[in-house]
């Protein structure tokens, strides 16, 4: 069976974002990949790698175990000692999400695969002429909660260490805010 693969144009899709003084570009990048195949074609997206010099944030995928998308600063060489710690910041912020949803969705799926295969093996002991594959919703949602139960305090410290991460970012920003306002006033006195 012989494929023909076509490789469309890259796109690209800018958002741009505006808040607290501060406009940023956010290039999201996909290439399209169209297999031809005798059935017909199947459509495949799939993320490109961002380029080595940039001039803005470049968001990539999803992380397969976070969810988290991965971002590519963009580091100005001029870049202030002030909006260097505030970039820091949400690179710190980026890294801290990535960890905690990595390990959390790892557990997650690792309890919950066990927790199927234990009810599943229940069901095949108490009728063993029936063939069950999967888990009724609210089977699951037994699991749902004694995992939220479980992890309620490994929750809260997340959600107060993220405000916390937060504030900081939003006093960060404000500082850049201010510093820009300032070195823009400088430079219409002059």
């Amino acid at each position: 069976m012989s494929a023909c693969m076509r490789i469309q144009k890259c796109q690209q899709m800018f958002v741009s974002l505006e808040g607290v003084g501060i406009r940023r570009e956010i290039h999201l990048t996909y290439s399209r990949l169209k297999v031809k195949t005798k059935k017909g074609s199947t459509e495949i997206t799939s993320p490109s790698p961002a380029p080595q010099n940039v001039k803005c944030d470049w968001i990539g995928p999803p992380d397969k175990l976070s969810n988290i998308r991965q971002i590519k600063f963009f580091v100005p060489e001029c870049e202030s000692l002030v909006e260097k710690q505030f970039r820091e910041k949400r690179q710190s912020a980026q890294e801290f999400h990535h960890a905690f949803w990595s390990e959390h969705n790892k557990e997650f799926f690792t309890l919950k695969e066990k927790f199927t295969q234990e009810k599943l093996a229940e069901k095949k002991l108490e009728n063993p002429d029936a063939t069950v594959k999967s888990l009724t919703p609210e089977e699951m949602s037994e699991f749902y909660k004694q995992f939220l139960d479980d992890n309620r305090k490994n929750h809260m410290q997340y959600n107060r260490e993220w405000y916390k991460q937060n504030f900081q970012m939003l006093l960060s920003a404000f500082k850049v805010f201010l510093y820009r306002l300032s070195s823009s006033v400088r430079k219409s006195t002059k």
